[in-house]
Order: C-alpha cells, then sequence, then structure tokens
C-alpha cells in the first residue's frame, strides 16, 4: 500500500478508537452492550482492511470498461491501445495511458472519478 493510504487506514483506526471509548463511556454498567459495539467495529474495520486491494482492483476493472465504452461511443473508426488494462501497483485505481493504434503522438492520460 502507498503511504497516503497507511494514512487513510490510521486516520480511520483512530476515529474508531474515539467511538470505542465513547461507546465505553456511554455503557459504563452495561459491559456486554460495549464489548459487542467494540467487537463490531474493530472486526468492521479489520474486514474493510482486508478487502481495500480487491475493492481498488475491482473499482479499476469498472473503469476501465466505462474508457471503453466512452471510446467505442465518440470514436468509433478508431483503436486505442489503453495500459494498464488490470490494476498494477505503481498506478492509481482509474488512471489509464491511452493511445491510438495507427497515431504517432504520445498518447492521453486519462483519470477516471
Amino acid at each position: 500500500m502507498s503511504p497516503s493510504e497507511n494514512i487513510y487506514f490510521a486516520l480511520i483506526a483512530i476515529i474508531i478508537l474515539v467511538v470505542i471509548m465513547i461507546v465505553w463511556l456511554i455503557f459504563r454498567k452495561r459491559k456486554k452492550w460495549a464489548i459487542v459495539l467494540t467487537c463490531t467495529l474493530v472486526i468492521g474495520y479489520i474486514a474493510y482492511y482486508v478487502n481495500y486491494p480487491s475493492l481498488k482492483v475491482n473499482t479499476h476493472a469498472e473503469r476501465y470498461e466505462q474508457v471503453i465504452e466512452y471510446l467505442k461511443k465518440y470514436y468509433p473508426n478508431k483503436q486505442f491501445n489503453i495500459v494498464p488494462k488490470h490494476y498494477e501497483e505503481g498506478y492509481r485505481v482509474g488512471e489509464f495511458t491511452v493511445n491510438e493504434v495507427n497515431h504517432t503522438n504520445n498518447g492521453y492520460d486519462i483519470t477516471c472519478w
């Protein structure tokens, strides 16, 4: 993961810790409720952290399909090379380099949000 993603997860962890402290303050006398809510928050955070790489891959694939559809709609007579087709480390999600097959230019960088 990139450093920005590590910061992102660290901020989420800090927010979850604050929420857990508030839960324990609210449910002082009901420790079972506090434990259940704490476990739910921690398990949810771990699940999101573990699932995040596959989320990036799926998002990249969806945006790749959007770029393909856009190019077919607005440039039906041209052929393009689009890199990267699958998400790879070192690229941002949804960032593509598009080159026309029979053209000598350097290509275009497209970022899908």
